[in-house]
């Protein structure tokens, strides 16, 4: 499993709790954001069943040769003449966590160029994105060979991610 732009690691430390055999990959382009995923995974005593990665998205696994059973991602995906609009709480977190490119999607076009030669036949990419979001990025994912599997919502009844699965 590998985790993209994983920040404090909420969802590569997740998975590994939950699933005891698996290899988790997180990686994040931020030194600062891995130093606290790493952190919290020796608080939750997970540390030794992850592999740390610093890089820009899937950079560092590609250069590996790995192969990926299914990857989850929670990129950036505010377009970025929304950031000052954003609250407050928010705005604290880095720009660089926030901003998806002029409409949000600069992210998802780059993971959909490049997991597909991460991913084994029928693995599964989970992504986080934008409650208005899901329709866009399923035509992207789809010119790249990927199919919709499911879209998920929150408990507020907004598209909030997307299951696709790779040929």
């Amino acid at each position: 499993i590998a985790d993209i732009c994983t920040g404090c690691g909420a969802y590569a430390l997740a998975l590994a709790a939950h699933l005891p055999e698996a290899k988790v990959w997180a990686v994040d382009i931020s030194a600062e954001a891995l130093a606290l995923a790493e952190r919290n995974a020796q608080q939750l005593q997970l540390a030794s069943r992850l592999t740390f990665c610093q890089g820009d998205l899937l950079a560092p696994l590609l250069e590996a040769g790995l192969a990926f059973d299914l990857i989850v991602s929670n990129p950036p995906y505010i377009p970025s003449m929304d950031l000052p609009t954003l609250p407050p709480q928010v705005r604290r977190e880095p720009a660089i966590a926030l901003d998806g490119g002029a409409d949000g999607l600069y992210f998802y076009r780059r993971l959909a160029a490049d997991s597909g030669k991460l991913l084994k036949n029928n693995a599964l990419l989970l992504m986080e994105h934008g409650y208005d979001q899901a329709a866009e990025i399923a035509a992207i994912m789809r010119k790249a060979g990927f199919s919709l599997l499911e879209i998920i919502e929150d408990y507020g009844g907004h598209q909030r991610g997307s299951l696709f699965r790779w040929q």
